[in-house]
């Protein structure tokens, strides 16, 4: 992410003070953007709406959240259209003076 964007992403950041949650990855822009990687121990119940209480606090704070299977990122094939979405969510929040959303090798 960091190559394609220009930006290195903060990792296993916790955003709310009072909560025991870390994001996987932060990219710090007017509007954050969060990426969340999970693995196979995501995939009970109970986790599952651990997670989705999670990223909706995130997300009613302002954030973009992006959630990916650890296989999916894991798999050299899918990684590049991975952060391609990434890109266009960050690019797609807009461009600001630190930050330019034209991407290396365009």
């Amino acid at each position: 992410v960091e190559a394609r964007l220009g930006k290195r992403p903060r990792t296993e950041v916790r955003i709310f003070p009072d909560r025991r949650w870390r994001y996987d990855l932060v990219l710090d822009l007017p509007i954050g953007v969060i990426v969340e990687v999970d693995g196979s121990r995501h995939a009970s119940i109970v986790r599952n709406r651990k997670d989705a209480e999670k990223r909706n606090a995130a997300i009613a704070a302002g954030y973009r959240c992006l959630t990916y299977q650890a296989s999916s990122v894991l798999t050299k094939s899918r990684l590049p259209k991975i952060v391609d979405q990434i890109s266009r969510v960050v690019c797609g929040i807009g461009s600001v003076p630190e930050f330019s959303c034209i991407m290396r090798g365009d």
